[in-house]
């Protein structure tokens, strides 16, 4: 292993108050009890792994390793990479013909992406450095800025910001308070500006003073508690491709593709996984017991989808959506060659961040970009397509010779 990526990964305090929120007791000694707690609960939860029968249930056919490997590898593993590798069994590596090594830790994937993502300028000789990421986290900046480059996306119906509404009419935006907005008539899907993964997100309905919260009943004060201080973005409520809604109809069911600009300008396709909607879920995310398969350069979905660990029970699906018995093996996604152009001509113009995923709805309209961010994650395509060690550091490897800055 990389001393220097051994050495990024265990030293997280620059990221931690660099990007993420600094810690509650930020001092030496508060640090250091937070660092002690970690440990011990990082080692328990390790040891503990191959004797989880919530995580220990083999998901492949296949020789398996004693638990005594499994223990060792599991130990080994959070060592170098300051984690519980969460995903051990879901990537096979209970198997004797798979091995860690051809894997790479969403630490170590973390820790490079960020660097060519929001760090890699500070190598400039400047007092301040900055980075791109609004374009990509904030929802309505996104937004705005597909519109400004004609890409196809949710049509923006108003903005909610310190308790008001802003109703767009002719590219302007008349903000009105929020008790006023009886005598609209929309449908739309609501999510806060800079959520995450799904949380916070809902369907509103307003017809004849009539308001429905994910098609339910409710009334303007439910709605008040429900946005809070938060800001909203309320865009258009999109439909499913009829291919789509056939596996599942209940969610806006999206493609996480990511693209990946090089050095030279080029854009290269990296990897994608369909998601779908499960349960009776009104969201596709995995991290809300959503499905994901995988896909191939094709656009073709494979024959098996999956659940994150410990979103269910049964964590390969095989062949068939287990709420509509639709297969998912063979079907090919709709204006995928249109798409993969399109993506990448619109990644060019985010050129101050290298390594992006896209969220991509299918309508019977043509594809949609819903969303866009620099935090994809690794796990869900080292599942569906196999340890993406060689492939990730073909790409992202040239952060490991960032000199970065040093933040006190």
């Amino acid at each position: 292993m990389n001393f220097r990526l051994f050495m990024l990964i265990h030293n997280e305090r620059p990221y931690k108050r660099y990007y993420y929120q600094p810690l509650v007791n930020d001092t030496f000694l508060g640090r250091l009890k937070q660092e002690i707690k970690s440990f011990l609960i990082r080692y328990a939860a390790a040891c503990y792994l191959p004797f989880n029968k919530k995580y220990n249930t083999p998901q492949y056919n296949g020789v398996r390793k004693s638990k005594f490997k499994m223990l060792f590898e599991n130990l080994v593993w959070t060592f170098k990479y300051k984690e519980v590798c969460n995903y051990y069994f879901l990537y096979g590596l209970d198997l004797k013909s798979r091995s860690p090594k051809d894997y790479v830790a969403y630490t170590e994937f973390r820790v490079l992406r960020n660097i060519l993502n929001f760090r890699i300028r500070e190598t400039e000789r400047t007092l301040y450095t900055f980075n791109y990421l609004v374009l990509a986290r904030d929802k309505f900046v996104f937004s705005q800025y597909c519109k400004s480059f004609n890409m196809p996306y949710p049509k923006t119906l108003a903005l909610i910001s310190k308790g008001k509404w802003g109703i767009l009419e002719n590219d302007n935006f008349k903000f009105v308070h929020i008790n006023n907005i009886l005598s609209l008539n929309i449908d739309a899907f609501c999510k806060e500006v800079t959520g995450e993964s799904g949380k916070g997100a809902f369907c509103l309905k307003i017809n004849d003073g009539k308001i429905l919260i994910n098609d339910k009943e409710s009334c303007l004060s439910d709605l008040i508690d429900k946005v809070g201080n938060a800001n909203y973005i309320i865009q258009e409520r999109l439909k499913n491709h009829p291919q789509i809604d056939k596996i599942y109809p209940l969610s806006l069911n999206t493609l996480k593709l990511i693209t990946f600009l090089k050095d030279d300008g080029e854009v290269i396709f990296y990897d994608g996984v369909m998601r779908f909607g499960a349960g009776g879920n009104l969201v596709d995310n995995a991290s809300g017991g959503g499905i994901f398969v995988g896909i191939d350069e094709n656009g073709c979905l494979q024959d098996v989808g999956y659940h994150e660990p410990t979103k269910s029970k049964n964590l390969v699906v095989n062949g068939f959506h287990p709420d509509t018995g639709e297969k998912f093996g063979g079907m090919k996604l709709p204006y995928w060659i249109e798409l993969l152009e399109t993506a990448k001509r619109f990644h060019s113009f985010f050129y101050g961040i290298p390594s992006i995923g896209w969220d991509v709805a299918f309508t019977s309209n043509g594809f949609v970009f819903t969303e866009t961010g620099e935090d994809w994650e690794i796990p869900v395509y080292q599942v569906t397509h196999g340890g993406q060690r060689k492939k990730y550091y073909q790409y992202h490897g040239k952060a490991l010779e960032v000199k970065l800055r040093k933040y006190l």
